[in-house]
């Protein structure tokens, strides 16, 4: 969700199953975050060129990549449906500070794809994180 600079943004949308199913109902502050801590990088300069607008403020020697999808601002109202959640990434923890493909596609890693369907793309050797 937030490194694979081969997934479409429109890959990238949750739904409203993604949620726990244990939350008592969705309200205008449900957000589903992931974020990501990186350290050790300054040694190699291509990446500290890509990640130093991202750093953690306070700590100079760790950046964060973040993936939110929250309910859209101004929404109102409990949200009903996935047109109602909107995501972003964005770095340094601070959500004015996003990031795209430019930002994916220059950081060197490899990267599994998502398990968007566990069961079906395990079942599948093509598909499957083991291969």
């Amino acid at each position: 969700m937030i490194f694979d600079p081969s997934l479409p943004d429109s890959a990238r949308e949750l739904s409203l199953g993604d949620f726990w199913d244990g939350l008592e109902g969705l309200d205008e502050e449900s957000r589903i975050l992931v974020s990501v801590e990186i350290k050790d990088f300054e040694a190699d300069p291509d990446v500290l060129a890509v990640l130093t607008d991202f750093r953690v403020p306070g700590d100079p020697c760790t950046v964060a990549l973040t993936y939110e999808y929250r309910t859209r601002p101004g929404l109102g109202r409990a949200p009903t449906s996935e047109k109602d959640f909107q995501f972003a990434c964005y770095g340094g923890r601070d959500p004015t500070r996003k990031f795209g493909h430019d930002v994916r596609s220059r950081i060197s890693m490899d990267v599994l794809p998502a398990l968007r369907d566990a069961e079906g793309d395990l079942a599948v050797w093509r598909r499957s994180p083991g291969r």
